[in-house]
């Protein structure tokens, strides 16, 4: 939870990757870290809600993209093989890593 708060990358992103490197199934990954991202993303709706910065216009963009991802991800996930879903998830995570590198550099000049 601290690494991914230092490092905005969230909590399920690095949870999932750590997990698939522990040998986990990815979906059995992905399905033990939805908990924790409903319970943060509630959370974080209600608080922005009463401070009033919730954003209802973009919430519901987001919210509708975000969900048509998962479903694209949940079909992709059982048509690939496993080594080939490993391969895609370090390389993302990989570049998020660069990216947020490259940024703290950049931003920091």
């Amino acid at each position: 939870g601290t690494v991914a708060g230092l490092t905005g990358a969230g909590g399920p992103l690095l949870a999932i990757a750590w997990m698939v490197a522990c040998a986990i199934h990815p979906l059995t990954a992905v399905g033990l870290s939805m908990p924790y991202s409903l319970a943060t993303a509630v959370a974080a709706s209600i608080s922005n809600a009463f401070n009033h910065t919730l954003n209802y216009p973009l919430l519901w963009r987001i919210a509708t993209l975000e969900g048509l991802a998962f479903l694209v991800g949940v079909f992709s996930v059982r048509l690939l093989p496993l080594l080939w879903i490993r391969r895609l998830m370090a390389i993302t995570c990989t570049l998020l890593g660069l990216f947020l590198l490259f940024r703290c550099l950049f931003v920091s000049l």
